[in-house]
């Protein structure tokens, strides 16, 4: 094994990839060494800049649906609402479209699943790494198992679909289709990727693409709903930049403090 390669094994214990395995099954998160680096060969292309910038449509109109939902919700007299669900429900929403091109009612099938499942694998990870534990939690062990294999089932019929219809979204390519076109050879699918490390990929893509971008904007808005003087500072910097324009990756460049606050 080379240098190179073994300069990619990140430590992940066995023990602690066997637990997590419904959920992300072999996929990068859970990669090591060789395998790692090509799955990672494969996946990084799909997040180029200009990949990215064609998905910021998408994004938009979801946030546009979210927040015209709270204004509906606000002048109805009920200003009270989980914001964080609502932030990662849409968020959900914007990998499931971006990541795989679903309809609503995949995704949020998908989406409720993979939480029910991480709810359950993590409330346990204190004992990730007991002898015989997957024995002693045997109803977590089985309820994880079928729930994997429900969202490998959703996900797999997403995929072939696709690879029959060779049928782009709405004229948009999203990141399934890209991952779709580095796995062909020769016109012949499954050369560098099988079909199921390609589920396992679609799953990393949900639960990495979601969770964490979700949580940070909710840990954002707790925040800034603390400090007023940012709300204004944030408020002036969108008036100016924004305006009426729509909403694009070249505007979003424009907003300095804006992406200061989401970096910080």
């Amino acid at each position: 094994m080379s240098t190179e390669v073994i300069a990619k094994r990140w430590g992940k214990p066995n023990v602690f990839r066997n637990d997590r395995e419904p959920m992300f099954g072999k996929g990068l998160v859970m990669a090591e060494g060789s395998e790692w680096v090509h799955h990672r060969h494969v996946i990084a292309p799909l997040f180029s800049p200009l990949n990215l910038k064609a998905m910021v449509s998408i994004m938009v109109d979801s946030t546009k649906q979210m927040i015209d939902r709270w204004i509906t919700q606000i002048d109805s007299g009920n200003p009270e609402m989980d914001v964080e669900r609502e932030i990662v429900a849409t968020a959900g929403e914007i990998i499931a479209k971006t990541s795989c091109g679903m309809k609503d009612e995949n995704a949020r099938k998908i989406g409720e699943k993979l939480h029910t499942l991480q709810m359950k694998l993590f409330k346990t990870t204190r004992y990730v790494g007991v002898p015989y534990i997957k024995c002693i939690e045997m109803k977590k062990t089985l309820e994880t198992k079928k729930l994997g294999k429900e969202i490998d089932k959703l996900l797999l019929y997403v995929i072939e679909t696709r690879k029959e219809s060779k049928v782009k979204q709405q004229g948009r390519e999203d990141l399934l289709d890209l991952l779709l076109q580095e796995n062909q050879v020769d016109g012949k699918y499954g050369k560098i990727l099988t079909t199921k490390q390609l589920v396992d990929e679609c799953k990393t893509f949900f639960i990495g693409g979601h969770e964490t971008t979700a949580l940070a904007i909710s840990w954002t808005l707790m925040l800034l709903a603390m400090h007023k003087d940012w709300q204004n500072q944030l408020r002036d910097e969108i008036r100016e930049v924004v305006g009426d324009k729509d909403v694009d990756i070249n505007v979003l460049a424009g907003l300095k403090k804006v992406m200061l606050v989401l970096l910080i």
